[in-house]
């Protein structure tokens, strides 16, 4: 019995090694089976529902908004609504164009929440975004009394700013505004045209400073002139005219009020420029056309390089930028006036003063 039992399954080896074969693929089929079922359930298992990108600032609007600081380096730069306009309220209401302001509200409003790349406090001061060294913060006030604060910060490429809202720890990346767009200097503010002229209007230019006095007269063929003019001495034309045209068109570089201050040096002034006008000249942009008109330069600011400076026509007190004024304050007569040419084969007669030295 035992032998034809071993015969039998001597017969039968084929059938048995391939069924052994087949046994372990059931427990790989029954895996792929779980891992199916698990992924239909995924699949239509409900979801929580996603919170979808929206304006970083909800309750923002720009119409609304009738105050903005500026905060940077321990600084301050404010904004006022007044009217249908915008001020410097520190700096005598100076006006501040609008259109600047309201561009800059847009950008604001137009930051959403769709870059989401911090969300907790310690990444904060990496991303120059915290409460006490943010590259910019931008405090906006509303007419209901609402406060608004949007901290600026580090740009990863040049399409691509931090942002945080204050009282959120959450840090987004936005292409809607830049550092650049926040500026801190008060040009990118205002109308920077000081004083504007027709320099054609000018009859006589004067000019008094530690070097003296310097009357430059515009004859009535155009040519300038000078009273004390010597035998053979000329005007350079060409000096005074872009010196005409330059204070004509004073720009400013900053505002700093209606209220003078020791520090102008005002009282002892470093120059004052007098321009007489024709009868027909106009004076835009001012408050009181008035001929003549009186620029005086008081002292330099060596930290912004620039000069205090009170034009007649204006209630303002500025600042203009050296590079414009210092021809003006180290005006020689010399510098405006070509000496006579020294006749040819002539030799120069020694004097005590140009003599040789032995």
């Amino acid at each position: 019995m035992t032998e034809q039992t071993n015969i039998a399954h001597a017969g039968n080896g084929a059938p048995v090694a391939a069924a052994q074969r087949r046994v372990p693929a059931i427990p790989i089929l029954a895996a792929l089976a779980v891992a199916q079922l698990a992924l239909i359930a995924w699949l239509f298992w409900p979801q929580p529902a996603q919170t979808a990108a929206g304006p970083l600032f909800t309750n923002l609007d720009p119409d609304a908004v009738n105050a903005i600081t500026i905060v940077w380096d321990e600084q301050e730069l404010h904004f006022a609504r007044r009217g249908d306009g915008w001020v410097l309220p520190e700096r005598g209401d100076f006006p501040v164009n609008a259109l600047a302001v309201s561009e800059l509200l847009t950008k604001v409003a137009q930051i959403d929440t769709s870059r989401l790349v911090a969300s907790n406090a310690a990444s904060h001061a990496r991303l120059r975004v915290d409460d006490a060294n943010p590259i910019r913060r931008v405090e906006m006030t509303s007419s209901d009394g609402g406060n608004l604060t949007l901290f600026v910060g580090t740009a990863p490429n040049a399409r691509a700013t931090n942002v945080r809202a204050g009282g959120s720890d959450n840090v987004y990346i936005t292409s809607a505004l830049s550092t650049g767009d926040v500026r801190t200097d008060v040009a990118a503010w205002v109308n920077t045209q000081y004083l504007n002229l027709d320099p054609a209007s000018i009859s006589q230019l004067t000019i008094e400073n530690a070097a003296g006095t310097l009357a430059l007269a515009r004859g009535e063929s155009g040519a300038w002139t000078l009273s004390d003019l010597a035998t053979g001495e000329s005007v350079i034309t060409d000096g005074v005219e872009t010196l005409a045209r330059n204070l004509s068109t004073l720009g400013l570089s900053d505002v700093l009020g209606t209220t003078p201050q020791p520090e102008y040096g005002l009282d002892q002034p470093l120059a004052t420029v007098t321009l007489d006008l024709t009868a027909t000249a106009e004076i835009t942009g001012t408050v009181a056309p008035t001929a003549p008109v009186q620029i005086v330069i008081g002292a330099r600011d060596d930290a912004s390089g620039s000069y205090a400076v009170k034009a007649s026509t204006s209630p303002f007190y500025v600042r203009v930028t050296a590079a414009t004024l210092e021809p003006i304050v180290n005006a020689t007569r010399a510098g405006f006036v070509s000496a006579p040419p020294t006749p040819e084969g002539a030799v120069e007669s020694a004097t005590p003063e140009n003599a040789p030295q032995p």
